[in-house]
Protein backbone atom coordinates (compact mmCIF):
# COMPACT_ATOMS: atom_id res chain seq x y z
CA UNK A 1 0.00 0.00 0.00
CA UNK A 2 3.20 2.18 0.33
CA UNK A 3 2.42 3.20 -3.34
CA UNK A 4 -0.95 3.95 -2.71
CA UNK A 5 -1.96 7.93 -2.58
CA UNK A 6 -5.94 7.81 -2.75
CA UNK A 7 -8.64 5.37 -2.45
CA UNK A 8 -12.33 5.80 -2.34
CA UNK A 9 -14.98 3.22 -1.85
CA UNK A 10 -14.36 1.47 -4.93
CA UNK A 11 -11.06 0.55 -3.59
CA UNK A 12 -12.06 -0.04 -0.65
CA UNK A 13 -14.52 -2.70 -1.72
CA UNK A 14 -11.97 -4.59 -3.85
CA UNK A 15 -9.72 -4.66 -0.64
CA UNK A 16 -12.45 -5.97 1.65
CA UNK A 17 -13.74 -8.96 -1.15
CA UNK A 18 -10.07 -9.71 -1.25
CA UNK A 19 -9.80 -10.25 2.55
CA UNK A 20 -12.74 -12.41 2.58
CA UNK A 21 -11.44 -14.73 -0.07
CA UNK A 22 -8.13 -14.85 0.98
CA UNK A 23 -9.50 -16.00 4.43
CA UNK A 24 -12.33 -18.14 3.08
CA UNK A 25 -9.34 -20.46 2.43
CA UNK A 26 -7.66 -20.54 5.41
CA UNK A 27 -5.16 -17.09 4.44
CA UNK A 28 -4.58 -14.63 6.49
CA UNK A 29 -4.46 -10.93 4.63
CA UNK A 30 -2.53 -7.63 6.00
CA UNK A 31 -2.25 -4.53 4.47
CA UNK A 32 1.37 -2.28 5.10
CA UNK A 33 2.52 1.05 5.03
CA UNK A 34 0.03 3.10 4.17
CA UNK A 35 0.35 6.34 2.98
CA UNK A 36 -0.22 8.83 5.99
CA UNK A 37 -3.07 10.63 3.44
CA UNK A 38 -4.75 7.34 3.41
CA UNK A 39 -5.15 6.19 7.31
CA UNK A 40 -7.49 8.53 8.25
CA UNK A 41 -9.57 7.14 5.40
CA UNK A 42 -9.38 3.65 6.76
CA UNK A 43 -9.96 4.79 10.13
CA UNK A 44 -13.10 7.22 9.38
CA UNK A 45 -14.97 4.30 7.67
CA UNK A 46 -13.96 1.97 10.98
CA UNK A 47 -12.02 -0.08 8.66
CA UNK A 48 -8.99 -0.02 10.72
CA UNK A 49 -10.70 -2.86 13.17
CA UNK A 50 -11.38 -4.81 10.27
CA UNK A 51 -7.98 -5.08 8.44
CA UNK A 52 -4.98 -6.18 10.37
CA UNK A 53 -2.78 -3.18 9.79
CA UNK A 54 1.03 -2.84 9.81
CA UNK A 55 3.71 -0.27 9.16
CA UNK A 56 5.31 -1.89 7.08
CA UNK A 57 5.77 -5.16 4.50
CA UNK A 58 8.75 -6.46 7.77
CA UNK A 59 6.26 -5.74 10.55
CA UNK A 60 3.14 -7.61 8.72
CA UNK A 61 5.30 -10.75 7.56
CA UNK A 62 6.59 -11.31 10.96
CA UNK A 63 3.75 -11.11 12.73
CA UNK A 64 1.50 -12.80 10.67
Amino acid sequence: MGNVSYIDSSGLAVLIEAMQKVEKYGGRFALAGLQENVKPIFEIARLDQVFRIYPDVDSALSRE
